[in-house]
């Protein structure tokens, strides 16, 4: 059983050109062998939004992060990625992001509806 996952922009925007790449494949690689094979890796994010977000360690390159994701039917979205590895921590940081992400769409929502 094979997931369909995808990387955002911004995520593969910090790394450099070369290691986006490699980065990229190694995230679509864990994430879809986790999700298939040791899901007991893979643990929710605390958060109070109704969707649930599921988060997990990865190592790239030398380093260690933990990566944020989505999963909707066998669609999977990686959003945020941080250094940040106590959960508790990395649980705080995903909830900012969220929330903030989440207030910049409201406010893009109703400028177009001012706009029409």
């Amino acid at each position: 059983m094979t997931y369909e996952v995808k990387v955002s922009k911004e995520i593969l925007n910090i790394f450099s050109e070369n290691q986006s790449r490699r980065y990229q494949e190694i995230i679509l690689y864990k994430v879809n062998e986790y999700l298939t094979h040791n899901f007991y890796r893979i643990k929710l994010v605390v958060t109070p939004v109704k969707q649930s977000i599921y988060e997990m360690k990865i190592r790239l390159g030398k380093e260690n992060f933990r990566i944020a994701f989505m999963i909707e039917d066998k669609k999977v979205q990686v959003f945020y990625i941080s250094r940040t590895l106590k959960k508790e921590l990395f649980d705080k940081e995903v909830n900012r992001f969220v929330h903030q992400f989440n207030k910049n769409h409201r406010i893009t929502k109703s400028m177009k509806k001012v706009e029409a």
